[in-house]
């Protein structure tokens, strides 16, 4: 599985979005992504397969940041009244959405090097 680090996202990658503390979480997921989508043809070494995890992870950590800080699941409030009315939230919905984001950025960046696996 490819796993680039920290210090490969701040100078190969010349990333600047992600927060360390944040970075190993969403890493992780992106990398599991870059694994699926290559069909597992890449090894640990391959920089443009870091380059694509590292592009899914900020793209994770942006579309998260978008969300409200409030809870999301309020749908409508009143004030006076304290009526609060609440959306149902679909974690699969959400899930999928993270990863169509994700999907899109790893194949920008794998396109023309062969890795991306056809399948897919």
């Amino acid at each position: 599985m490819v796993n680039p680090d920290y210090n490969f996202y701040l100078t190969k990658w010349a990333g600047s979005v992600i927060p360390a503390p944040d970075f190993a979480a969403l890493i992780t997921r992106a990398a599991r992504l870059v694994d699926y989508v290559t069909g597992k043809q890449v090894t640990g070494d391959d920089d443009d397969a870091k380059r694509a995890a590292c592009a899914a992870a900020e793209e994770l950590y942006l579309l998260r940041k978008q969300q409200p800080s409030h809870d999301p699941n309020i749908k409508s409030e009143s004030v006076d009244g304290v009526s609060v009315s609440y959306t149902d939230a679909d974690p699969v919905k959400i899930r999928k959405n993270e990863e169509q984001v994700m999907c899109r950025a790893i194949q920008r960046e794998l396109s023309g090097t062969g890795l991306l696996y056809r399948g897919y």
